[in-house]
């Protein structure tokens, strides 16, 4: 009896943690009702998805294909956004892309969008015209790679602390990967 309590003590405490593909969709669908694309993050369901951190930046990068339009409007690009840019704006801001080996565009001026926190917001032209699944494509082998594991994101609110644990999970899970 003992045993059987302990199992489904452990199942019921590693499922409540997790994410599914159904529950990161439909927080997109409500972070697709915001009118502003800085406000994103900033929102509730942002700081949820946020909160999830980089073990769901693999969900996140199944919906950058996705091309239904939202409510959010981009001043930078000066066009509403779709499903797609939404969940590569989020897996940015989980965790840091390196934008020149994912965008392929070397932006040496450092220019981005003025009083705009997504900086991969400046690089979504660049991505559609090299291509959405070849972006994701690198994204993926990106993920999977060492240089992710032991990259720092540069624009976080996280103590070195946090980041310190984050990066031996990474670590952790990128071993058992291997």
């Amino acid at each position: 009896m003992k045993n059987i309590l302990v199992i489904l003590f452990l199942f019921l405490k590693l499922n409540c943690f997790s994410q599914t593909n159904v529950e990161v969709y439909s927080l997109l669908k409500e972070i697709s009702l915001t009118k502003d694309s800085r406000e994103i993050v900033n929102t509730n369901v942002g700081k949820v998805l946020l909160s999830y951190d980089w073990k769901s930046v693999n969900i996140l990068s199944e919906y950058f294909l996705d091309s239904n339009k939202t409510k959010v409007y981009s001043d930078c690009l000066e066009r509403y956004l779709t499903i797609g840019e939404l969940a590569i704006i989020i897996a940015d801001r989980i965790d840091g892309m390196n934008y020149y080996k994912l965008t392929l565009v070397q932006n040496c001026l450092g220019e981005f969008c003025k009083g705009n926190s997504n900086i991969i917001e400046y690089y979504l032209p660049y991505i559609h015209e090299s291509g959405l699944s070849d972006f994701k494509e690198r994204y993926l082998l990106w993920i999977k790679s060492e240089e992710y594991v032991t990259s720092r994101h540069l624009f976080t609110d996280k103590s070195k602390r946090q980041l310190k644990r984050i990066q031996r999970e990474k670590l952790k899970a990128f071993k058992n990967n291997i």
